[in-house]
């Protein structure tokens, strides 16, 4: 009887690539699980501008804006660091669906900007609706707005569309400063150069 020999070389090539992607499919999973903690310890305040999406829903962008025309917004952007000697958790929410810590997969902020605290002035006056809202004046008391999300780490301050052109200004070129508070108690400030365009 004929001995019949069967050549295991592409057997073991099938292997040996199964066992790579089970390994990257293992390595790609710990890196969704595990959370890094992270503490916000300052923010920037921006210039924003709005678009839309095909569909009509809006979106924010804060790159590059030189200007505002028409719309008023404003980017905060959480400057954040890691902590030191924190222990690195398993994220059971890859499993389990409780995500309600994390941010995005992989960092955890221990703290966070409390929206209540949020305040937004001008250094110069202006008029909207007749009546004068002095410099250092929370707009956020006297103007319409919402806050809009980009996650991680930006809120967008929206105010109502076309206000730019129902507002009179002492002058187009100032100064926005921002506050807030944090969770644990930070005070955290920033500010930006704005230029203002308005419609002849």
């Amino acid at each position: 009887m004929d001995v019949v020999f069967y050549d295991k070389r592409p057997m073991n090539k099938i292997v040996r690539v199964l066992i790579i992607f089970f390994l990257t499919f293992v390595i790609s999973l710990l890196e969704a699980c595990i959370v890094h903690e992270r503490t916000i310890i300052g923010v920037s305040l921006h210039m924003a501008e709005i678009s839309q999406y095909n569909d009509g829903s809006e979106y924010y962008r804060h790159l590059n804006c030189k200007y505002l025309e028409d719309n008023m917004c404003f980017a905060i952007r959480r400057k954040n660091k890691s902590i030191k000697n924190a222990a690195i958790h398993i994220n059971n929410s890859f499993f389990i669906n409780e995500c309600n810590a994390a941010v995005r997969p992989g960092i955890r902020y221990v703290n966070d900007l409390l929206e209540t605290s949020y305040k937004l002035y001008f250094d110069k006056a202006i008029i909207y609706n007749e009546d004068t809202i002095f410099a250092n004046t929370n707009l956020l008391e006297k103007l319409s707005y919402k806050i809009g999300k980009e996650y991680p780490d930006t809120d967008y301050i929206v105010f109502q569309k076309g206000i730019i052109n129902e507002i009179e200004f002492e002058t187009l070129t100032f100064k926005a400063f921002f506050s807030c508070l944090t969770s644990d108690g930070k005070e955290l400030t920033a500010s930006t150069n704005v230029v203002i365009v308005k419609d002849e």
